[in-house]
């Protein structure tokens, strides 16, 4: 594949940016999940240890900033990080990058819900 020009560890990553996990996109390829993340790391992809988090859908930040008004009730209710809350907050205009960027008090908007 190298010699064909075909940047196959680029595609490998970009199903792990689509949250597949390491170990499903080894076996779909006959590797030994070290291995895999091993090469992606020799070539310069960032690789998170660990399990990842599930990523909360749009109405499910929809229906917690309906129920709760800061950040951390947010984050608990989703049961994700405070970080994951935050920037899904922003991804979904929940609240602005510059009151993300301020610090604390966060003034979360209900504006862009969609609870369907």
């Amino acid at each position: 594949m190298e010699l064909a020009g075909i940047d196959y560890l680029r595609a490998l990553f970009v199903r792990y940016e689509q949250r597949e996990r390491i170990s499903d996109i080894a076996a779909s390829i006959r590797m030994h999940p070290s291995n895999l993340s091993k090469k992606l790391r020799e070539a310069g992809y960032k690789l998170c240890r660990g399990k990842r988090g599930p990523k909360p859908t749009q109405s499910q930040i929809s229906r917690a900033v309906l129920e709760r008004k800061t950040i951390n009730a947010v984050a608990r209710k989703l049961q994700v990080r405070w970080e994951t809350a935050k920037k899904a907050l922003v991804e979904n205009g929940f609240l602005s990058e510059t009151n993300a960027e301020k610090g604390a008090p966060y003034s979360i908007s209900t504006a862009p819900f969609d609870t369907s």
